[in-house]
């Protein structure tokens, strides 16, 4: 693809002449929410949980690596830094201990370089829209990683270009 915003990697999806799944909605907690199951879809989740080498490399790191202490994926854009869960509207066990962490990482990256960064889970950054399942800061604490957060990264540079 020449679109610089593509999202999914480029996986063929057989009986279709459509490429991808969306990374982010392949992890097994919340599988399938705010996801599509149509191969052509932005956000394909794909056939099941862990289909893409991707996702299972991911995996298996996880699973072979001891005492991983916070775990930060980064997503283009937003200005948001979302915490657990994000599939659903329960709150996670520790959501006190994350929110804190993310509102002094917000604080901090304020202090440093004048960027905000909203701090909450999905659905308080993105309202209804923004529950979905299959996302790696779900992953890696449902694996046993005490902090995991994803970074949604400035939504504009200094020209005005998205991403």
């Amino acid at each position: 693809s020449t679109d610089r915003m593509w999202r999914k990697n480029k996986r063929k999806n057989d009986g279709t002449g459509c490429l991808g799944v969306d990374l982010n909605r392949n992890f097994p907690e919340g599988y399938g929410i705010g996801a599509s199951t149509q191969p052509c879809s932005e956000i394909f989740q794909g056939p099941r949980p862990l289909s893409e080498p991707e996702t299972r490399a991911i995996n298996t790191y996880i699973e072979n690596t001891k005492d991983i202490r916070a775990a930060v994926s980064v997503h283009s854009y937003g200005n948001v830094l979302i915490y657990p869960w994000g599939y659903t509207e329960s709150p996670h066990p520790r959501e006190k201990a994350l929110q804190r962490m993310a509102k002094h990482i917000s604080d901090e990256i304020k202090t440093k370089t004048g960027e905000s960064y909203k701090p909450g889970t999905a659905r308080e950054v993105f309202g209804a829209w923004g529950l979905a399942g299959g996302a790696t800061d779900d992953y890696y604490i449902a694996k046993g990683v005490p902090y995991s957060f994803t970074f949604e990264l400035p939504q504009t540079d200094d020209k005005g270009n998205h991403g």
